[in-house]
């Protein structure tokens, strides 16, 4: 699974299709060809991933805004 198939299969609601050419989601948008929406757990992608990040947001200092993001 490619990155950006893995970034959009994480939105829980949502199918996604992974197709490689343009002609492919035409013939699946119009109906003449199926396609099986891929799968995801979110839990397996962020237990595989833990390791490769050592800062997270609580390791931030100063500058609250910086926490909070730009939403309040």
């Amino acid at each position: 699974m490619d990155r950006f198939l893995a970034s959009a299969a994480i939105v829980q609601g949502v199918e996604v299709y992974q197709v490689e050419r343009l002609d492919q989601a035409v013939e699946f948008l119009v109906g003449r060809t199926a396609l099986a929406p891929e799968a995801l757990d979110p839990a397996e992608l962020f237990a595989r991933h833990r390791d490769r990040y050592t800062v997270g947001f609580a390791d931030i200092e100063g500058r609250e805004s910086a926490k909070r993001g730009p939403w309040k």
